[in-house]
């Protein structure tokens, strides 16, 4: 087991993965709504 550090870079990760994500499914449902 490692220290807090590499918890906490995995966790700003899965936050990137999911504003990443969040950020294609609104690309693709805006055209549809509009």
């Amino acid at each position: 087991m490692k220290s807090n550090g590499t918890k906490r870079r995995q966790r700003i990760a899965t936050i990137v993965v999911a504003i990443v994500v969040i950020a294609m499914v609104i690309t693709t449902v805006a055209p549809m709504m509009m």
